[in-house]
């Protein structure tokens, strides 16, 4: 990476993750080309992620967020019934929402409508998953399984909680 130990950082490709007082552990992870830094204020116990400030790095970032805005465009067309089971379309203020959400998440995820009038994201590794169902009332529906874990829980809406449970699924050893 770029010889910072200092701050936990992570290279979505190569997943090169170091944790505090640890050394980095080496990941891979096909068609991702992401790094972000990943920093807990002790003090404050505030979590942040910064993208590293290479042109390359925002431009593969950026790529990557418009395609799942392009997806969320492509979900705002579709129409009452758009699975012929009765699923409702996407009202435009529930696609902002999630648009505003995307934008402040660390890693973009992959981004499908669900029948139950959620945007369902989610993200993938060898044995694990994380989903986030994010509803038109403001409620997150979480849920993560690996070989070691699973759990499920709603909560309200809150970007934090996301990028808490992003930094958990990227950090987990």
């Amino acid at each position: 990476m770029n010889g910072y130990s200092y701050a936990p950082q992570v290279l979505v490709e190569n997943i090169n993750i170091s944790i505090w007082g640890t050394k980095p552990i080496d990941i891979k992870k096909e068609n991702e080309n992401k790094i972000f830094s990943y920093h807990n204020n002790m003090e404050t116990n505030e979590e942040n992620y910064n993208f590293h400030a290479t042109s390359k790095n925002q431009e593969i970032f950026n790529m990557s967020l418009s395609r799942n805005i392009k997806k969320l465009e492509k979900i705002a067309k579709l129409e009452d019934n758009w699975n012929d089971n009765g699923a409702k379309r996407f009202p435009k203020e529930h696609l902002d929402t999630v648009t505003e959400i995307l934008k402040k998440l660390p890693v973009q995820p992959s981004v499908f409508p669900t029948a139950l009038e959620s945007v369902q994201l989610e993200y993938e590794e060898k044995d694990k998953y994380l989903e986030f169902n994010i509803y038109e009332n403001n409620q997150l529906d979480i849920y993560y399984e690996s070989s070691k874990d699973s759990y499920e829980k709603s909560v309200p809406l809150d970007s934090k909680i996301m990028i808490q449970e992003i930094n958990k699924f990227y950090n987990e050893l």
